[in-house]
């Protein structure tokens, strides 16, 4: 190799050397940032209680410590800004069955309406569970004071329906419609497998039970692709997009979105082999890059990202190992983060259906023989 060439390829390795040290010093800020504004304690910064009004928790589902989260933010707005109103990512009449049970306690309606979920990730103990805890501190509380579901997605079950009516004979005109519209939505979304006809729907549905129930402000935990408060790369606008930023919403601006990591956590998730559901364990070792985490010693830990002095305020840091955040910066898209290590995955409610790997290898090698 001449002079030139070997000229060249120093040239070439001293900007490596250059970019790896600035991808450094940035992975530093953010981990410094990290460690000096985390806490363990589930909690809202004091100036938040006012300035937001909904409150989005973005997950993957099926780990078991989402309901830890889930459960210490409800209780902490419901303490300090008296918010009581909980919207589910299930329909209108299987919310308004589960409301049903906060009113009386009947596990046997909780057990029904929960069967109706038998082919997703909300059919799980750790989901049961909530509900159960969730009725026993509401009976702390006089009814007024009372934190209330209300569902809000498509109607995906005709059964949640046909219960609906049986607990409700007498409903009015503008409630049918709307039943019947989250159907036809229904119906269409199942033909198209368009996701933005769905995440329209629940904006609209939550504009609708608003003026129906009267509620101020909410918190909803829900799948993470729901939450993004702006237009993401693969040009998706998602239900938090909508409440942020559509010209009807009475939320414009109000809204807060809590993006959930994962390190070493397991997940439950939904299979389908010849046709006969099952469920199986998933990890995820980490869905985040560009920082390493691997020094923060505890399972679960919050932190706040729009500080004048962050680094999220400032620049566009996508932790998505998807990109998925698109322009501005990062906090356009969410306003805090919460680490989650170690977690368990979340059980089925029948675990007749969880599947090991072994057991789903021999169950499609059985299938593939048959064929």
């Amino acid at each position: 190799m001449g002079l030139k060439g070997q000229i060249i390829i120093l040239v070439i390795f001293v900007g490596l050397l250059r970019l790896l040290y600035k991808s450094n010093d940035q992975y530093n800020y953010l981990i410094d940032y990290i460690n000096l504004y985390g806490t363990r304690d589930l909690v809202f910064h004091n100036e938040d209680y006012e300035k937001y009004d909904v409150f989005i928790v973005s997950e993957v589902h099926g780990v078991n410590l989402n309901y830890d989260v889930k459960w210490e933010l409800l209780k902490d707005l419901h303490h300090k800004k008296g918010l009581n109103t909980l919207l589910l990512e299930v329909s209108y009449t299987s919310g308004y069955l589960l409301n049903e049970y906060l009113h009386t306690g009947d596990e046997k309606l909780l057990e029904t309406v929960f069967s109706f979920y038998r082919g997703s990730t909300f059919y799980t103990r750790d989901e049961v569970n909530f509900f159960k805890k969730l009725y026993e501190y509401n009976m702390y509380f006089p009814i007024e004071k009372r934190i209330q579901v209300i569902g809000i997605d498509l109607e995906h079950s005709e059964e949640s329906v046909q219960l609906y009516y049986q607990y409700r004979k007498n409903t009015e005109e503008d409630i049918d419609h709307f039943i019947e519209e989250n159907i036809k939505v229904r119906n269409e979304f199942y033909i198209t497998g368009d996701f933005t006809l769905r995440e329209r729907r629940m904006y609209e549905n939550i504009l609708f039970v608003k003026e129906l129930y009267g509620f101020d402000s909410c918190f909803l935990q829900f799948g993470a692709n729901h939450g993004f408060l702006e237009e993401t790369s693969d040009n998706y606008k998602s239900l938090g997009y909508y409440l942020n930023y559509d010209l009807d919403s009475p939320y414009q601006k109000r809204v807060l979105n809590i993006m959930l990591f994962y390190q070493n956590s397991e997940y439950l998730e939904t299979i389908y082999i010849n046709q006969k559901l099952y469920f199986r364990i998933n990890t995820l070792t980490k869905n985040y890059h560009m920082i390493n985490l691997d020094n923060i010693n505890t399972s679960l830990i919050m932190v706040k990202l729009d500080y004048d002095i962050s680094p999220f305020t400032q620049e566009l840091i996508d932790l998505h190992q998807s990109k998925k955040l698109n322009k501005g910066v990062t906090t356009d898209y969410y306003q805090y983060l919460i680490l989650i290590k170690n977690s368990e995955a979340s059980m089925p409610l029948d675990k007749s259906l969880l599947l090991t790997k072994p057991e789903i290898l021999k169950k499609i090698l059985k299938l593939g023989k048959h064929n």
